[in-house]
Formats: structure tokens, C-alpha cells, sequence
């Protein structure tokens, strides 16, 4: 049985396939390529209007520093697998018991993008997102006063759910990579849909431990999805 060990962690590994370099390679290219912006721009639209699918969004500005954080149950963050050769073949083996599963007819990369979500667990696991329909429905029942507070602001569901609900967001998070990205996707949002008086987006880049003194009195909503009880770990940002 082999033994995959990588940073100090060892996983046995049931089952493996050998990659040649070129294949280990274009599993990251293909995993890491980014959409289309003018459908990132449509997906853009179509949340406005009310729409909930952000495939597109997600890809563009939020997969890679996603794939940076280790899931719950993994040893290792996709990122990492994903630059390990010894851990992508385990994954190709994954892959090619169970054809019904994982057809032929996808690439390699994407079968293991897929057995990340199904099949990653001690070794890597893609991290969850918060749907933008609950976001829809707290918001619709608890907003009170049109400024939101998300004290762990996560994968942009939330903020694009306060978007287009009209909401002020406030957010604060420890990942610099993560509010870097969710800033550039609300100044996109805005750009794409020519708000004239849009929501106010105010991301602080620290734990929500720390007091923001401006907002004090101004927080109608607070609620969030944190990575309870260790359950993610950013690997970025204290």
C-alpha cells in the first residue's frame, strides 16, 4: 500500500495511477483556468435581476484562493495536492476504478476536480459555499434597517446576496488574499450593472474579534457561516 506523505502529514494510499510530468502538469492548468470574463459579466447581470448561479463568479475571482484553504477532514489543501505529484495520482487511480462516475469523455482534470468533492476526504476536500437563496431568505425575514454585518465573509455568496438585495455589507475576514478578491468582485458587480447609488461595501481585513468603531450603531443584521470549530483552515491571514 503506498505511503503519500507531504508536510509532515502520511495518508496510506489505497490505490494510485502514475501521471507522467506533462499530465501531472495540465491537471493544475486545467483546474486553475480561468472562464470567459464576458460570461462572468453575464452571471454578473443575471445576479443582479435576482438570479442565484455564480459558477462563473466563483471561477474568476474566488477558486484559487478557495483552493489555498484545507477542508474539513483533509490533510492537505487542494493547492497543495494539486502541486504534489504523489497525491494527484492517487486521485487518477480514484478516478479510474469507477468510470460511471468519472467517464473518459471529461479530462483528467476534471474527474479530479470532481473526486475532490466526492472522494477527497483525508486528503483533499473542495471547501463548501454558502447558497445565495438563504442568503435571499434571511435577508428577505431579518434585515431591518439595510446594513448587514458578515463577521466571517467566506466565498462571496453572501456579499453578492446583499447586492443584490439592495443591502449594505459590511464584512470582516482574516484572509488578505480572500477581501482583495471579494473587493474587486463588488467593484466588477457595480461597474457591470451601472448602479448609480449602490449598496455600500465595507470588507475590514481582520478577525471579527477586533471592534470596528464606525460601524458601531449602524448594524441592522449579523449573521455569517464561519469555518466552525477549526473546520477550515485559510492558511492565509492570522
Amino acid at each position: 500500500m503506498p505511503l503519500i506523505t507531504y508536510k509532515g502529514i502520511s495518508q496510506n494510499s489505497s490505490i494510485e495511477r502514475k501521471l507522467t510530468d506533462d499530465e501531472f502538469k495540465q491537471i493544475a492548468v486545467e483546474y486553475y483556468a480561468k472562464p470567459n470574463f464576458a460570461d462572468v459579466e453575464r452571471q454578473l447581470a443575471t445576479i443582479h435581476k435576482g438570479g442565484v448561479k455564480m459558477n462563473f463568479i466563483y471561477q474568476y475571482y474566488l477558486k484559487e484562493v478557495m483552493s489555498k484553504a484545507v477542508g474539513s477532514g483533509a490533510s492537505w489543501s487542494i493547492d497543495e495536492g494539486l502541486h504534489y505529484k504523489p497525491i494527484m495520482e492517487y486521485f487518477a487511480g480514484k478516478v479510474d476504478v469507477n468510470e460511471k462516475v468519472f467517464p473518459k469523455t471529461r479530462s483528467l482534470a476534471k474527474n479530479i476536480e470532481i473526486a475532490f468533492r466526492l472522494c477527497g476526504i483525508r486528503y483533499c476536500v473542495k471547501c463548501p459555499n454558502y447558497p445565495i437563496e438563504s442568503v435571499d431568505k434571511i435577508l428577505a425575514k431579518y434585515n431591518v434597517n439595510g446594513n448587514y454585518y458578515d463577521f466571517s465573509c467566506g466565498w462571496g455568496a453572501r456579499l453578492l446576496g446583499a447586492l443584490h438585495n439592495n443591502v449594505n455589507y459590511f464584512g470582516t475576514d482574516p484572509n488578505y488574499e480572500l477581501v482583495d478578491r471579494l473587493n474587486e468582485l463588488a467593484s466588477d458587480y457595480r461597474r457591470v450593472n451601472s448602479e448609480i447609488f449602490p449598496p455600500d461595501v465595507d470588507i475590514r481585513c481582520h478577525g471579527s474579534e477586533i471592534f470596528v468603531k464606525e460601524w458601531e450603531g449602524r448594524i441592522g443584521l449579523a449573521f455569517s457561516s464561519p469555518p466552525y470549530y477549526n473546520m477550515e483552515d485559510y492558511r492565509i491571514g492570522e
